[in-house]
Formats: C-alpha cells, sequence, structure tokens
C-alpha cells in the first residue's frame, strides 16, 4: 500500500461520521464484487450530516434518509487531494483486511468442501461408507450438508459414523441391538437415539442399503414406497435392532425354520398345542424361512378377532394378527411368507386408519395379497355409530388402491368408522372354504 493511500483511509478512519457509509459500501461490494449500485443512510446523526455534506459538497440537513451512490463517491474521491485513490483501495484498508466477495467467498468455500470431500471419499473407497458417501456428494441433499459441516467442525465424528455404517450387522448376516451396537462403536449406547445426528446418518446409510438392494428382494420391494418405511424397519434391513422384546406379533399355525436349519422347538410346541404364539422380533431375527399347511395365511388387524378365529376354526390354519398397527414384527414374518410363495389374506377395520394399513400391505405384497371383505356389503354390516373426526377423514385422500376405493368413498360419505368383529362369521366361513370375498 502506497503512501498516499495509506493517508486516505487514515483519513476516513479518523471521522466517525463516516463508519456506517463504509460498513454499507461494503456489504454492497461483496453482494456485486465491485464498486458500484448504492446504499442508504436512515436517520442520520448529526456527525453523518457534516461528514457527508463536507465529501458531497451537498446539504442533507433536512433528509431522514440519505442515498449515497458508491461510483459517485469514487468519482469525487478524484477530485479531491487523493487523486488516484479508488474507493475499492479504500474498502480493502478501511477494515484492515482485504473484503472477500461472496463469489469469493463461495469458490473458496467450495475448494474445502472439495478438498474434504475427495480426500474422506479416497479413504474410504471401495467400502460401503465410501459407496454411500459417494451417492449422497452427487444428491447434495440435506444428508451431504449435514456431513459437509461435521467435515469441517467434527472429522473424527464423521469417521466415526462412516466406520460404524463398514461394521452393520447386516454384513455378517446377522441382528444385533441398536443400544449395543452404538456402545460398540461409540461407548455410548443412546448415540443413535432418535433426534440425534448418528441417527440421521445411520437411517441415511439403511435407506440407501435398502434401495441398492431393492432389485434382489422380489416384486413387493419394487412396489414399495420407501419414503413411509418405518425408522424401525430400516434399521433392521441393517442388522439393528431397536426393539426386540416389545415388538411382536401374534401367530397361529406357521412352523418356522431357524438359520441352523432346525425348527423352532417352542413355535413348535404351540403349535403341537393347538394355541397361539406371540412371536417377538428378536426370535424373527433368527428365523430363515417359514412353512405352513396350505397355500394361505389370514392376517387381521384386531387381537380379538385373532383370538375367536383361532379359537374356533381347526388347525391347519395360518393366522397371524398385526396388533392394531404394523409393527415391524409382523412384516418382518409376512416378508418370509410372501417370499415363501404363500397367498396373504388381510382384514382390517373400516376407518382411515385401517384402510391405509391395507393399502401399505397392498403396496408391499402386490398380487400375493388379496384384501378380504373390503365390499360395500361388508363396511354397511360392520358400520358402528362411532363417528370420524375431519382430521381423521382427511386421511382418506392418501388411499390410492383401486380395491379401496368404494369402501374409502363409503366411509367419507358417512363418516362412520366400522369394526371387523362384525364380520367374524363371514370369516370363518370364508375359511372354511379357503375363499374370500
Amino acid at each position: 500500500m502506497d503512501e498516499l493511500t495509506r493517508e486516505c483511509i487514515l483519513y476516513f478512519q479518523s471521522k466517525k461520521g463516516f463508519h456506517r457509509l463504509f460498513s454499507k459500501m461494503k456489504n454492497r461490494y461483496r453482494s456485486l464484487g465491485r464498486v458500484g449500485g448504492s446504499v442508504v443512510i436512515t436517520k442520520p446523526t448529526d456527525e453523518e450530516r457534516d461528514v457527508l455534506e463536507g465529501f458531497f459538497q451537498q446539504s442533507y440537513r433536512k433528509q431522514q434518509t440519505i442515498t449515497i451512490s458508491l461510483e459517485r463517491m469514487d468519482k469525487i474521491l478524484q477530485n479531491t487531494r487523493f487523486s488516484g485513490v479508488t474507493l475499492e483501495d479504500v474498502l480493502n484498508g478501511y477494515f484492515y483486511h482485504p473484503i472477500q466477495t461472496k463469489a469469493e467467498e463461495k469458490s473458496l468455500k467450495k475448494e474445502k468442501e472439495e478438498r474434504l470431500w475427495g480426500n474422506i471419499i479416497e479413504v474410504y473407497e471401495g467400502t460401503f461408507s465410501g459407496a454411500w458417501l459417494r451417492f449422497i456428494y452427487h444428491q447434495r441433499g440435506a444428508i451431504f450438508q449435514l456431513v459437509s459441516k461435521m467435515l469441517e467442525e467434527d472429522h473424527d465424528g464423521i469417521e466415526g459414523l462412516l466406520n460404524a455404517g463398514n461394521a452393520l450387522p447386516v454384513f455378517e448376516n446377522k441382528a444385533e441391538r441398536l443400544a449395543i451396537f452404538s456402545t460398540k462403536m461409540t461407548k455410548n449406547p443412546h448415540y443413535f437415539d432418535e433426534g440425534t445426528t448418528g441417527n440421521t446418518i445411520l437411517l441415511s446409510m439403511a435407506r440407501y442399503f435398502s434401495n441398492m438392494n431393492m432389485n434382489h428382494e422380489g416384486e413387493n420391494k419394487k412396489q414399495d414406497n420407501y419414503q413411509t418405511i418405518v425408522k424401525n424397519e430400516l434399521l433392521y434391513r441393517v442388522g439393528l435392532m431397536r426393539e426386540d422384546i416389545l415388538n411382536y406379533t401374534n401367530i397361529y399355525g406357521i412352523h418356522m425354520k431357524k438359520d441352523d436349519g432346525t425348527m423352532h422347538e417352542g413355535g413348535e410346541g404351540f403349535i403341537k398345542e393347538n394355541e397361539p404364539f406371540q412371536v417377538s422380533l428378536l426370535t424373527l431375527s433368527k428365523i430363515k424361512s417359514a412353512k405352513i399347511e396350505g397355500n394361505v395365511v389370514y392376517v387381521v388387524e384386531n387381537s380379538g378377532v385373532f383370538s375367536e378365529l383361532v379359537e374356533r376354526t381347526k388347525y391347519p390354519r395360518a393366522i397371524i394378527c398385526t396388533n392394531g398397527q404394523l409393527h415391524l414384527a409382523s412384516l418382518v414374518l409376512l416378508d418370509i411368507l410372501y417370499q415363501e410363495g404363500y397367498t396373504l389374506y388381510y382384514a382390517g377395520d373400516f376407518d382411515p386408519e385401517g384402510i391405509l394399513i391395507a393399502q401399505r400391505l397392498k403396496h408391499r405384497y402386490g398380487k400375493s395379497l388379496c384384501l378380504w371383505r373390503y365390499t360395500k356389503k361388508d363396511y354397511e354390516k360392520a358400520m358402528s355409530n362411532v363417528r370420524l373426526t375431519d382430521t381423521r377423514l382427511k386421511k382418506c385422500k392418501a388411499i390410492d388402491v383401486p380395491e379401496l376405493n368404494q369402501v374409502k368413498n363409503l366411509i367419507l360419505e358417512s363418516e362412520l368408522a366400522g369394526y371387523q368383529e362384525s364380520l367374524i362369521e363371514d370369516y370363518l366361513e370364508d375359511m372354511e372354504r379357503n375363499s374370500i370375498s
């Protein structure tokens, strides 16, 4: 910096009335990348009015806002004793360091980002986590932004997560409790708890793994809407169980073969006693295949209906209860039975939540799942006096399965729920004939 430029900068710095003007000009220069545009000084102080009037040789006494053109200020500067010093020179010295334009800042940030990503991808090249990194790098979504921030601020943290990705239990064909896996990888059993950064990234990895393997999992997976898969299922697909004992389904008449090729003796005992069996996700994680007598599996939503059908039907019959909701344990067992080639008959309640469950199963299993007793006649028979709220009725808008349209419209018209308990005799009759209505 030459002496004249230094003197010019000191002149402006010595007069407090210029400070707000230079701060605003700095921001304008950063945005445009050049000296241009205008800035506005609102409610100027007397000191600001004095220095601006002196420099621009113009009265600002009565003005509550003063608009200053940067190009005009640059030109006027050339008519002072500081001729030859540009406004850009002054701006870069006024704040004691060169001003970085937003374009320059963005370019430098991108260069740093590319360098960090290039380094981490190189380290994990040829691994699952490396493939996931490349995927999110090209997607440039929210996960990309999260990982970019971690690369800058918590490099050890992201490396720990990438190591966890490469150590997922699914790669050893086993299942493990999430808290145990978390402790093993991070010494913190809650590191992957809901709402944490660890959980967000782990779910992203699990979703990537699921999508990566879609084409090898059957027609049902191709039809499944991956955006609606529950988080528990995503984790289970990579061998992690968030709830194993508390996540269960009730079954009757289903033979289960374990990974070692032997039959599940507990399940066989319940079949021998002609009793239903509550099977947990933990148990199902060790099941390789399932067999039934015949080719139809009856699936019902409500436990009371399940118990009634078990008591009033004779073995061999295969019946599953989803317990009002689609627990992961139910889906895991249904997936196994689907892969064995069995036909699934599903019956549930006639309310928005119930038909949404039916729709999800239809999307998931396609032609292998038959909707059981979903006609106008069945709804009218099951109709109750329970009036549905507008909030619940709005859920019906998500129904897009053609076989459910009639029931959906009837529910929207009557605004009344229907319950499958009223159809027990019809279910029993269908089971006896081994056909559905």
